[in-house]
């Protein structure tokens, strides 16, 4: 009995190093924890492996701060996103989003892409690349989730009113919104902006919106936050007042829908 309990506390201990070694490769701004999970199954040549990111503030962030265009894709309960869609599976290009990313650990990550058909471009490819093509998803500027610079491929939602983002008070009407794709970045630089090269310039550039009176928290692009800043500030003074006559959270209204 003994042995059993000493043998389990090896495997613990090999699973913990192993979340450390998987925290560290994905060492950067945005994620609280990595946790690996590892298929026991005898019948495996190789064991199969996945990894779960716990994001700091919201996955967004996590998703864009990666090394390259070609992960940047997404599911939510109602539907599949690719970001960069015609770089990504037509043009099989992988934009590195970073320039010191190729001086990094990611190294290896991109060449795994490489090795599966992919394009490895940096930031000024990547331009003239857009700047030569009829279609890219390069185009410098605002950026939405659900833009038609993505391809976004709806889930069957038939007969699933279950996963539907219900009302979290009576106060908040029902919306049957994504709210993922009320995320926004700015990517690249403005056209209108001088010089001929993006270097120098984060290629993908995003704050937060956090509010009190927002049910979640969203990547922002600085355009969008300087025109959704006003108007929260002036909600935000009616429905303070309101909390405070009504301290019952069921009367308070939380909103989704802020663009």
């Amino acid at each position: 009995m003994d042995v059993d309990d000493d043998e389990d506390d090896e495997v613990e201990d090999e699973e913990d190093d192993e979340d450390e070694d998987a925290l560290a490769d994905y060492c950067k701004k945005g994620i609280r924890g990595v946790f690996t999970f590892v298929s026991q199954r005898d019948d495996l040549v190789v064991p199969l492996k996945v990894q779960m990111i716990v994001a700091e503030e919201c996955p967004l962030d996590t998703i864009l701060s990666f090394h390259s265009t070609i992960v940047m894709n997404l599911i939510s309960h109602q539907a599949a996103y690719c970001l960069f869609a015609w770089t990504t599976l037509e043009d099989r290009h992988g934009v590195v989003v970073q320039e010191e990313v190729k001086r990094t650990r990611h190294k290896a990550a991109l060449a795994k892409y490489a090795a599966r058909g992919f394009n490895i471009i940096t930031r000024d490819e990547a331009k003239r690349e857009r700047d030569k093509k009829h279609r890219s998803s390069l185009r410098s500027g605002e950026r939405w989730v659900d833009d038609r610079l993505a391809w976004v491929i709806p889930l069957d939602m038939a007969n699933r009113n279950d996963v539907t983002l219900s009302a979290s008070t009576l106060g908040t009407p029902q919306t049957m919104c994504d709210p993922v794709t009320l995320n926004s970045w700015m990517f690249g630089k403005h056209e209108d902006d001088p010089g001929p090269s993006w270097f120098g310039v984060p290629l993908i550039q995003f704050t937060y919106i956090s509010s009190k009176l927002l049910r979640f928290k969203y990547t922002a692009s600085h355009e969008f936050l300087h025109f959704v800043k006003p108007i929260l500030c002036m909600t935000g003074s009616a429905e303070y007042k309101k909390r405070k006559e009504y301290p019952s959270a069921e009367f308070w209204t939380w909103y989704l829908n802020i663009s």
